[in-house]
């Protein structure tokens, strides 16, 4: 649970080297999150086959979580990979190729 949540990788000294490497190939050299790419694409599916009030209200409050999520994840991974991460993160949009964000 303290993994998931970042409390470890916070409490990494600025001397500790990562236990993992930082990988940036793959579907990681188009977007930061792939997986939350998928989600919005996933749930977007999900509203035009199903298009209910109820399914567009739990898919709006979905992209609003999405970010927060973002937003916690990156800190959590700059925290663990340092530089390597901020240069990473400024060359590669977050979440929807050739959108910076």
């Amino acid at each position: 649970l303290k993994e998931f949540a970042g409390i470890s990788a916070m409490k990494l000294n600025s001397t500790e080297q990562p236990k993992e490497k930082l990988i940036i190939s793959g579907l990681n050299q188009w977007v930061r999150h792939p997986l939350y790419l998928s989600l919005y694409i996933l749930f977007t599916g999900i509203g035009l086959i199903h298009p209910t009030a109820h399914t567009w209200v739990a898919i709006g409050v979905s992209f609003i979580y999405l970010p927060l999520g973002i937003w916690s994840e990156e800190k959590k991974l700059i925290a663990y990979f340092g530089e390597d991460y901020k240069k990473y993160r400024k060359t590669t949009p977050a979440i929807f190729p050739f959108f910076p964000w």
